[in-house]
C-alpha cells in the first residue's frame, strides 16, 4: 500500500513538472561592434517592460510566467554585460549588469524580444566572466496560477536615450577621388541655409460640438448580476459597446425609434470580453450613463452629450527630439485593456474598459502615432504604427512607443483633427500630416545589424502559425525599408502576403509595399499601390507617389501631388534621405520653389559624409541648378563642371547638358561648338529621359542651325526611345511646332525645293490638320511649281482635295490644280480637275457663285480643249463672253496654237490696244513680244497691207529694243523675203504661248481673287 502511494506520488511530481516546464524561454547572446545583444525566444507574442534601475542595470519584466534556459550563452565574457540574475519565474522578471553610460534598445521581432546594450562613449566596456545567479543550466517554470491584472503601482520610467545613429557606421568610405564638393562649391551652403529658414504656424483649435436637438432618444442597454467595465464609441459608420465581461446571460437591448435601423447586433468575442457591434445612425449624439451591473448609452438627435474632464497629457518630453515622451490619459476607474479587429476596415483597436460611464476620452482625436475614436465610455484607441503600446498606469492609461511619441504641444495635447481650420482672419491652418511610417523605430540598428536581426526573426519562422509568422515577415520588410533595402524588403512582404493575404487590405502593408516598390525602382507597381484609395487621407504617402513620378520623369504630376506639409521628411533616417531628398528637392526647383528646395539641399548636404558618390554628385547637380535659379552662374559652374569629367555616368550626362543649355543661352558658347558637345554627350546615358533630352537638344540645336532635316530625324530618335510618357509627347509637340514655323517663316525659302519636299515626305505626320497644315502643303506645292516639279506640285494638291480641305477650299484648290495640269502639258488631268471645281461650285452658297469664278473654269476648259486639238470646241466656248484682256490673249493664243492666223492677228490687235502702249516712251519687254506676235500672224495670213502699217506704226520703237532684227525680217517687204524669213517666222511661232501668264499666276499659293 505504501509502495503503491509513493508510485502515485511520483506520477502526481512528473504531471506537475511536466507542467511547469511546458513554458521554458530559451535566451541567447550576439556580439556585435558596437553593442550586445540579449535575445528571449517566446512561443507566444507576449507584453514586457524595461527598465533602469540606478543606472547600471536593467529590470526586464516579463508579463508571463516562464522558465528559462541560457544553455552556454553566459559562459563567454559579452562587451557591457556585468552580470546576469534570475530575479522570477512568476512573472519571468530578470536583471542585467551594465555600464552606467550606455544607452540600451528594446525592440520586439514577431515572439521574439530582444535586448541590446550599446557601447558607451569611450568604447566597449569589458568586465571579464558575467556573474550569473538564479539560473542552474534549465528553470522550470511555475505552476500556472489564475492571471492578475498587472496594474504598476507607480508611473513607468522615462523612455531610455534613443540608441547610436548607425547609418555613419553603414556609410560608404570617403576618399579623395569620390569627393564631389569642392571648397569652392560648399561657399554655396551658406546661400542655401540662409533661405532654408522654416516658418513656424499658427496653433491648432479644437472643434466644438454642436447640438442639434430634434428626435426622441434611442437607448441602448446592458447588465449582468456581477460587475463589469464598458466602453463605448464610434468607429468607421459603425457604433460599438465593449465589455470586459464576456458571459452576459442577458442579451443587449436597444429600445427607442432607432432600434430597427441599428439591429442585428454583430458580436465579436475574445478571451477577455465581448465587442457588440451595430449601424451608427447619421447625425446623432450619444452619452453614457450607469456602472457596474447596468449600463446604458443613449442616442439621437436631442441627446447632448458629456463633456470629458480627462484631456491627455504629455510626459517626459524632449524638446529637442522629433519622437519622445509618452501620452496619459487621466482616465479614472479604468479597468481592462482589450484587443479588437474591426471586420469592415480591418484596423487595430485598443479598447479601455472603465467601472463608471462618466469615465471618457469625448471627442476624436487624431495624432501622429495613433488616433482616439469618439467615445462616451472608455477609451478607444486605433494605433497607426505597430508598436505602439496602451497599458493601464497609476493615474491612468498611458500610451507610448519603444522611441518615444511625436507629439505636438507644450502643455497640453489638444486634438488636431484631420480637417483644416480657419481662423478669425480667414487664414487657413492646416494640421499636423497623418503619418504612417515610423522608419526610425523600423530600423533596429541599421544596415550593420540587418542580418543580425533577420536570424532573429526568421530563426524559428517554420514552427510559428501562419498569422504570426506573417507578423514576423512584417517586422522583417519594415526594417529593410526603413534601411532602403528594396529589394530585400519586396521578398520579405511578398513572403508575408502569402501567407495571410488579408494583408493587402491593410493601409500600413499597402504602404510599406509601395516604399519597397520605389526603393526597388519598381515604378510601376509602386505608383500603383501608393495610389490605392485606402492611403489617400495620408499626406506622407502622397510624398512617396511625387518621388516615384519624378524618378520617371513626370515631374509636371509630381509637382502636382505634392503635400503641401512635407516636413516628415526630416524625421527620416539618413539612408531613406539620400533616396528621397534629391528627388524631392528637383521637384520643388522644377516648380519654382526655390525656398523648399533649399530646405532640403541644406538636409541633404549635412548628410554628406554618409552618402554614396553617386548621392554627393545628385547633392552637387542641385546646388548648382540652385545657383543657377538665383542667377548666380559662376557658382553654377563651379558645381557642374566637375561634374561633366566625374566617375558618376548619370551626372556626367546630366551636368553636362545642362551645362551646355547655360552656356549657349548666356552666349559663351556658339551652335556648332554646342552641336560638338552634345554629340560626345549622345551615347553617354542611355535608356531613359536623359537620353530623350540630349537627343532633344542636339536634334533642336541641329534645327537651329540650318540642318532642318537632319534636326529632326535626331528628334524624331528621341521620341522613340520615350514614346508615350509626357516628356516624349512634349518633344514630340515641340517638333510640330518647329516643322509648321520653318514652313511660315523665311527658313524655307532659303533651302532647295528638293530639300523642301525631302523634309515634307520625311515628316508629313508632322502636318498640323487644322487649316496652318493645308496653308503648309500649299506652300509646298507652290515651292514645287516654281521649281517645275510640277506633277509632285499636283500630287500634294490632290491629296489635299481627296483628304482635306473642305467647301470653298476644294473649289479653290482644284482651279489651282487644273492650271498646274495646263503648264504640265496635261490636259486630259486639267479637264478632270475643272469638273470637280464646277461640281463643287454648284454646291456653294449663292453669294460664291460669281461670274468671274465661272468665267475662269470656262477659260481653263477652253485652253485644255485647244491644247487637246479641239480649238474649234475651244472657241465655242468663249462665245457670247464678256471681252477681257485675259479673254483676248486665251483666243490669240487658241487660234495661234491652231494656226488660223487671221483670228490669231485680229485678237493679238485687241491685247495691244488693251495696253495704250506709248508712243513717245521706249517699249516695254512685253508690249515689244506682242507686237512681234501680231507681226508673225499678219506674216502668215498674208496680210501684208497690215503688216505694213504695223511696221510703219511701231518701227522706230522696235529699232530700240533686243527684237529689232527679227522684228525687221518678219515685217520686211515680200520681194525680199528669203527661205532664212521663213525659219525665223517658224521659230518665234514654236515659242509662244500667250496664255503663259495667265497660268503662272496659278502656281502661287495665292492665285488671284475671284
Amino acid at each position: 500500500m505504501f509502495k503503491r502511494f509513493n508510485i502515485l506520488v511520483c506520477i502526481v511530481v512528473l504531471l506537475v513538472s511536466a507542467q511547469a516546464f511546458a513554458q521554458t524561454v530559451a535566451m541567447r547572446t550576439g556580439k556585435h561592434a558596437e553593442y550586445s545583444r540579449l535575445v528571449f525566444d517566446w512561443n507566444e507574442r507576449i507584453d514586457y517592460t524595461v527598465e533602469r534601475e540606478g543606472g547600471d542595470s536593467l529590470l526586464v519584466t516579463f508579463k508571463k510566467d516562464a522558465g528559462l534556459t541560457t544553455q552556454s550563452a553566459l559562459d563567454a565574457p559579452l562587451a557591457n554585460i556585468r552580470s546576469f540574475d534570475l530575479v522570477s519565474t512568476s512573472p519571468l522578471t530578470v536583471r542585467i549588469g551594465i555600464p552606467t553610460d550606455s544607452s540600451i534598445r528594446d525592440l520586439r521581432a514577431g515572439t521574439k524580444i530582444v535586448v541590446d546594450v550599446y557601447n558607451p562613449s569611450s568604447g566597449p566596456r569589458s568586465f571579464g566572466a558575467i556573474k550569473v545567479s538564479g539560473l542552474n543550466g534549465s528553470t522550470p517554470a511555475p505552476e500556472p496560477q489564475e492571471q492578475q491584472e498587472d496594474v504598476p503601482e507607480e508611473e513607468a520610467a522615462e523612455a531610455s536615450p534613443e540608441a547610436p545613429s548607425q547609418s555613419e557606421l553603414t556609410a560608404p568610405q570617403e576618399s579623395e577621388q569620390e569627393t564631389v564638393l569642392s571648397e569652392a562649391q560648399e561657399e554655396v551652403v551658406e546661400q542655401v541655409e540662409a533661405l532654408a529658414e522654416a516658418e513656424d504656424g499658427p496653433a491648432i483649435q479644437t472643434d466644438t460640438i454642436k447640438i442639434k436637438p430634434r428626435a426622441p432618444q434611442t437607448r441602448f442597454v446592458i447588465s449582468s448580476v456581477d460587475n463589469f467595465g464598458l466602453a463605448a464609441f464610434r468607429h468607421a459608420d459603425r457604433f460599438w459597446v465593449v465589455s470586459d465581461k464576456n458571459d452576459i446571460l442577458i442579451r443587449p437591448q436597444i429600445i427607442g425609434p432607432l432600434a430597427e435601423t441599428m439591429t442585428p447586433i454583430q458580436e465579436i468575442e475574445n478571451t477577455r470580453g465581448t465587442a457588440y457591434v451595430m449601424y451608427d445612425p447619421p447625425e446623432t449624439e450619444f452619452k453614457g450613463s450607469g456602472g457596474g451591473i447596468s449600463w446604458g448609452v443613449h442616442l439621437g438627435t436631442s441627446v447632448v452629450p458629456e463633456e470629458s474632464t480627462a484631456q491627455p497629457l504629455r510626459k517626459g518630453v524632449d524638446r529637442n527630439e522629433t519622437r519622445s515622451g509618452k501620452v496619459l490619459w487621466p482616465l479614472k476607474g479604468a479597468r481592462n485593456v482589450l484587443d479588437f479587429t474591426d471586420p469592415v476596415t480591418g484596423k487595430n483597436i485598443k479598447v479601455v474598459t472603465v467601472d463608471e460611464a462618466k469615465n471618457f476620452a469625448g471627442p476624436m482625436r487624431e495624432f501622429v502615432d495613433f488616433t482616439v475614436l469618439q467615445s462616451a465610455i472608455g477609451i478607444a484607441i486605433v494605433p497607426k504604427v505597430s508598436d505602439l503600446k496602451v497599458q493601464l498606469v497609476r493615474g491612468g492609461v498611458e500610451i507610448s512607443r519603444a522611441e518615444g511619441l511625436s507629439v505636438i504641444d507644450e502643455k497640453l495635447l489638444e486634438s488636431v483633427t484631420m480637417e483644416p481650420k480657419k481662423t478669425a482672419g480667414d487664414q487657413k491652418v492646416t494640421s499636423t500630416a497623418r503619418r504612417i511610417f515610423d522608419f526610425k523605430a523600423w530600423r533596429l540598428g541599421g544596415v550593420q545589424a540587418t542580418d543580425e536581426n533577420k536570424r532573429v526573426i526568421l530563426g524559428d519562422l517554420h514552427s510559428q502559425a501562419d498569422a504570426v509568422q506573417a507578423e514576423s515577415l512584417l517586422t522583417l520588410g519594415q526594417m529593410y525599408v526603413a534601411n532602403a533595402m528594396g529589394p530585400e524588403a519586396l521578398g520579405a512582404l511578398d513572403y508575408a502576403v502569402a501567407k495571410r493575404s488579408d494583408l493587402w487590405d491593410n493601409p500600413e502593408f499597402a504602404a510599406i509595399y509601395g516604399v519597397a516598390s520605389a526603393l526597388a525602382y519598381h515604378n510601376e507597381d509602386a505608383y500603383g499601390h501608393l495610389s490605392r484609395d485606402l492611403l489617400q487621407p495620408f499626406d506622407e504617402v502622397q510624398l512617396w507617389r511625387a518621388y516615384v513620378l519624378a524618378d520617371v520623369g513626370d515631374w509636371q504630376q509630381a509637382a502636382s501631388i505634392m503635400p503641401a506639409d512635407i516636413s516628415m521628411i526630416y524625421d527620416y533616417p539618413a539612408l531613406l534621405q539620400n533616396r528621397l531628398i534629391p528627388r524631392i528637392a528637383e521637384i520643388a526647383l522644377r516648380d519654382g520653389n526655390l525656398r523648399l528646395a533649399n530646405q532640403l539641399l541644406k538636409v541633404a548636404y549635412d548628410n554628406r559624409k554618409v552618402m554614396h558618390a553617386s548621392e554627393r554628385a545628385a547633392l552637387a547637380y542641385l546646388l548648382g541648378e540652385s545657383a543657377r535659379q538665383t542667377g548666380d552662374i559662376e557658382k553654377t559652374l563651379e558645381f557642374w563642371e566637375p561634374l561633366t569629367v566625374g566617375r558618376d555616368d548619370l551626372y556626367r550626362a546630366k551636368a553636362g547638358l545642362a551645362l551646355n543649355r547655360l552656356k549657349i543661352d548666356e552666349g559663351l558658347i556658339k551652335l556648332e561648338e554646342s552641336i560638338d558637345d552634345l554629340e560626345r554627350l549622345r551615347y553617354a546615358w542611355r535608356g531613359d529621359a536623359l537620353e530623350v533630352q540630349i537627343n532633344y537638344w542636339l536634334g533642336r540645336t541641329y534645327f537651329e542651325a540650318g540642318e532642318y532635316l537632319r534636326g529632326l530625324k535626331i528628334m524624331r530618335d528621341a521620341v522613340t526611345f520615350d514614346r508615350g510618357t509626357p516628356l516624349g509627347r512634349r518633344v514630340a509637340g515641340d517638333m510640330a511646332d518647329m516643322f509648321s514655323e520653318l514652313f511660315f517663316s523665311e527658313g524655307i525659302e532659303k533651302i532647295s525645293a528638293l530639300d523642301a519636299v525631302a523634309l515634307y515626305d520625311e515628316f508629313k505626320e508632322l502636318v498640323p490638320l487644322d487649316e496652318r497644315g493645308d496653308k503648309i502643303i500649299g506652300q509646298l506645292a507652290e515651292i514645287l511649281a516654281d521649281a517645275d516639279l510640277l506633277e509632285r506640285a499636283a500630287e500634294l494638291l490632290e491629296h489635299q482635295i481627296d483628304h482635306r480641305l473642305r467647301g470653298t477650299e476644294i473649289y479653290r484648290a482644284s482651279v489651282r490644280l487644273a492650271a498646274i495640269r495646263l503648264l504640265d502639258n496635261k490636259p486630259e488631268q486639267a479637264i478632270a480637275a475643272l469638273d470637280r471645281a464646277a461640281a463643287k461650285l454648284e454646291e456653294l452658297p449663292q453669294e460664291f457663285k460669281t461670274p468671274a469664278r465661272y468665267r475662269d473654269i470656262l477659260m481653263l476648259r477652253a485652253r485644255a480643249l485647244s491644247r487637246k486639238g479641239r480649238p474649234d470646241q475651244a472657241l465655242a466656248l468663249l462665245n457670247g463672253l464678256d471681252r477681257t484682256p485675259e479673254m483676248d490673249l486665251l483666243r490669240s493664243d487658241i487660234a495661234w496654237t491652231a494656226g488660223y492666223w487671221d483670228d490669231a492677228a485680229e485678237a493679238l490687235d485687241d491685247v495691244i490696244s488693251n495696253e495704250n502702249i506709248s508712243m513717245t516712251r521706249p517699249l516695254e519687254g512685253y508690249h515689244a513680244t506682242l507686237i512681234l506676235q501680231r507681226a508673225v500672224a499678219l506674216n502668215l495670213a498674208g496680210d501684208r497691207i497690215a503688216l505694213a502699217n504695223l511696221r510703219e506704226k511701231f518701227g522706230d520703237l522696235m529699232k530700240q529694243t533686243e527684237k529689232a532684227k527679227v522684228f525687221e525680217v518678219i515685217t520686211r517687204p515680200r520681194q525680199n523675203a528669203a527661205l532664212a524669213d521663213r525659219d525665223t517666222i517658224l521659230s518665234v511661232v514654236s515659242e509662244v504661248d500667250l496664255f503663259e501668264d495667265f497660268l503662272e499666276s496659278y502656281r502661287s499659293i495665292t492665285p488671284p481673287v475671284n
